[in-house]
């Protein structure tokens, strides 16, 4: 069974540039691609490790509720590079996250 036939939400894609940051590396990783309450996916220049967890902070164009970014802790579950082979995309299942960024979530998508 593929990934996204395990998902249960789908995910929403972002059509703002809202940039990620790993936050234990203090780096740049890519940036968010499309979210859902449960997981994400980015694009960077940045190969992330697949089984590894990492503290994520997304930095929003716009505040929301008075914010202009929110953290979730995240398992990545895989990485592909891209046909450039210049960047990878990756995707996360969110593990940890705050309810009320969890409520920025849901009014990002």
């Amino acid at each position: 069974m593929s990934n996204q036939n395990q998902r249960k939400l789908r995910r929403v894609e972002v059509h703002q540039k809202i940039d990620v940051f790993d936050l234990v590396a203090g780096m740049n990783v890519g940036r968010l691609v499309n979210i859902h309450r449960e997981g994400l996916m980015i694009i960077g220049d940045v190969d992330m490790k697949t089984d590894s967890l990492y503290q994520l902070c997304l930095r929003l164009p716009e505040p929301i509720d008075g914010k202009k970014e929110f953290s979730v802790g995240v398992d990545c579950l895989w990485v592909r590079a891209s046909d450039d082979q210049r960047q990878h995309w990756t995707g996360f299942h969110i593990i940890d996250i705050s309810a009320h960024d969890l409520a920025l979530i849901d009014k990002l998508v």
